[in-house]
């Protein structure tokens, strides 16, 4: 343990001695808008909350991602195209490590049912996180090619995996651990590829980006992509009431400067390979206020998830975010899903409603504040054993956190976290915690981002 806190401390303090530090800036305003799916191109700084961006707005007045600068001739230099392109790719990434302390010390060393910092009392490399990426051009007024690639490697990969992918359609891992301690055999480190994508800049009328391959769901308002979140853990809609990636197509038209419209196809949730062979739905909308400081994200799938495409499921996902004033701002999430025959007594249902709060203290510091209930009526999303064994079905957590940028590329984030349900599953003592045998849990972590 001592070791580790060493090389922690070595590791923030050789961060923040790094050519790549910048100074510490106050929050920006809702107008400055970045993708859902790529973080700002930059070394994130406290400018950049991803709590006061809005999504997939276009900004035709942008530079081409990481080409700022007047860079962006420079990468086009050469006359022959494809160098040209080429040259034009950028990389950038970060590393999360962090650990969780859990009050009971459950025997099994997890948190369960809290995911990605699912282990108790014990150090987390969540994500060694690496992207390579040649973003659109929205300004040229001219068709050009992008596209992107992510890879992940850390205990945040078991999250993100697809079937037919990083994992087999059993269940089984591909290319990762076989012999673990999470489900199917898993192991507890692992590498994952979430995005993997092409994708192509139209202007028609205020522009048009379609994208095609492995990317992010654009339900929802918490990230797989750690710098993209406020707090170190996530909330139960983000984890059990929505997908995580898809596979397929997605075009995200702006109509206007304050309304953009998204529609695809996938061919399931958090999967490469269909398991069926029939193509799910993805689309919505997102209304920006003239202000710039009120945006409302409405998106929602349908499809067949079971393999005999008998059985639909639909989800929805709706989020509001409001920059009260220039410290405060606030978002408002509410999940609704429905799937067929999912439950003994026929469909199965869920939903969430999840409050987030945060306040910028100073340009440095953050306080944030997240208050969720998650109704898991039929127990088909977190216990995933629908057949009336388990009783109970609802969840709440309270988190408290603080935000701390000791340097431009290093992002500190303690949290407190209580967790309640009043679920008892069929085996255990009749709790979801502590090893099934208690109605709630206490944590305490905290992780480190740099990015490099």
């Amino acid at each position: 343990m001592l070791v580790r806190r060493i090389v922690l401390l070595l590791a923030l303090g050789m961060a923040c001695l790094s050519g790549r530090i910048a100074n510490a800036q106050p929050p920006a305003a809702l107008s400055e808008f970045e993708p859902d799916d790529s973080i700002p191109t930059e070394l994130i700084l406290p400018e950049d909350r991803p709590f006061i961006t809005d999504g997939e707005f276009i900004d035709m007045d942008s530079s081409l991602g990481c080409c700022d600068d007047g860079a962006c001739a420079e990468c086009r230099g050469p006359a022959n195209p494809i160098f040209a392109w080429l040259k034009g790719v950028c990389v950038r990434g970060w590393i999360e490590q962090g650990v969780t302390f859990n009050s009971d010390s459950p025997t099994n060393r997890f948190n369960t049912p809290v995911t990605f910092n699912d282990r108790s009392n014990e150090y987390e490399l969540n994500q060694l996180y690496m992207i390579l990426e040649h973003p659109v051009d929205t300004h040229s007024g001219t068709v050009n090619l992008g596209g992107r690639a992510d890879f992940l490697w850390g205990t945040d990969y078991f999250f993100t995996e697809s079937f037919g992918l990083e994992k087999r359609l059993d269940g089984t891992q591909r290319w990762n651990s076989n012999n673990g301690p999470r489900g199917a055999g898993a192991g507890m480190y692992g590498l994952a590829m979430p995005q993997l994508y092409a994708e192509a800049f139209l202007p028609i009328w205020q522009g048009m980006k379609i994208k095609l391959g492995h990317f992010y769901t654009i339900m929802g308002y918490e990230s797989v992509m750690a710098p993209e979140n406020f707090f170190y853990s996530h909330s139960y809609s983000m984890q059990y009431g929505e997908p995580f990636t898809h596979t397929g197509a997605l075009a995200t038209f702006q109509a206007s400067r304050g309304m953009v419209l998204q529609a695809g196809f996938h061919r399931g949730w958090n999967a490469w390979e269909d398991n069926n062979d029939q193509l799910s739905f993805l689309g919505g909308f997102k209304l920006r206020s003239l202000d710039d400081r009120t945006t409302f994200a409405f998106t929602i799938t349908n499809g067949h998830e079971d393999a005999d495409a008998d059985f639909s499921r639909t989800a929805i996902s709706m989020v509001l975010r409001r920059e009260i004033d220039a410290c405060t701002s606030y978002v408002f999430q509410y999940d609704l899903g429905r799937e067929e025959g999912a439950s003994v007594g026929g469909d199965a249902q869920w939903y969430g409603l999840t409050h987030y709060l945060y306040y910028q203290m100073s340009p440095t510091t953050e306080l944030g504040m997240r208050v969720e209930w998650f109704n898991d009526r039929d127990n088909a999303r977190v216990l995933g054993i629908a057949d009336g064994s388990a009783s109970g079905e609802d969840y709440g957590e309270v988190t408290l956190g603080v935000n701390w940028h000791p340097c431009g590329n290093v992002l500190l984030r303690p949290e407190l976290r209580w967790d309640v349900s009043n679920v008892r599953p069929p085996f255990g003592a009749g709790g979801m915690f502590d090893g099934f045998t208690s109605r709630n849990q206490f944590l305490a972590a905290v992780d480190m981002i740099w990015h490099f």
